[in-house]
């Protein structure tokens, strides 16, 4: 089957939760019956052997999709483009916090000197505007959209599967 990448991820996520459901499930299931005098008295289980196979087949398929996703993200360099944005991200972060100290700032306050009351004007004046702190800001914004868009269209792309969303869901009861 070829599916987008979107869809990989997404059916990758689904494998995931139904090798969880499929792990419980086999601590649960059945390994024989027990009988008393002819009479069958154990609980109605699902036959280990049945869900063995279905949590097989399901760590197989999980394997497949997730070689396939690895192989298309080095294949296009998805693992780099994450890490720009990552970067670009943190930097947004960094200069969205620090915005306010590219402000000037005026106080004043009044100090005892022996028994003289002193007035003290406190001044800061900074070395960056707001301006190009705000300009570092639309310009990590910028690359973040832009990264953002690359790896959307990435994730347009097909990859091969060599099994079909019905046998995924044949794994669900």
């Amino acid at each position: 089957m070829e599916i987008t990448l979107t869809e990989a991820l997404r059916i990758k996520n689904e494998l995931s939760s139904i090798v969880k459901q499929l792990n419980y499930k086999i601590n649960q299931s059945s390994f024989g019956e027990t009988t008393e005098d002819g009479q069958v008295i154990s609980e109605e289980k699902e036959d280990f052997r049945t869900v063995e196979e279905k949590l097989i087949k399901a760590l197989d398929f999980s394997l497949e999709i997730n070689d396939s996703i690895s192989t298309f993200n080095r294949d296009n360099s998805v693992d780099n483009i994450i890490r720009k944005m990552q970067n670009a991200k943190l930097l947004l972060e960094v200069y969205v916090k620090n915005l306010d100290k590219t402000k000037a700032k005026k106080q004043q306050r009044f100090e005892n000197l022996s028994t003289v009351r002193q007035k003290i004007e406190v001044v800061y004046t900074p070395s960056l505007t707001a301006a190009s702190m705000k300009e570092r800001i639309s310009k990590q914004k910028e690359n973040i959209r832009i990264l953002q868009s690359q790896v959307e269209q990435l994730n347009q792309n097909k990859i091969s599967l060599s099994f079909e969303y019905s046998d995924v869901e044949s794994l669900i009861d």
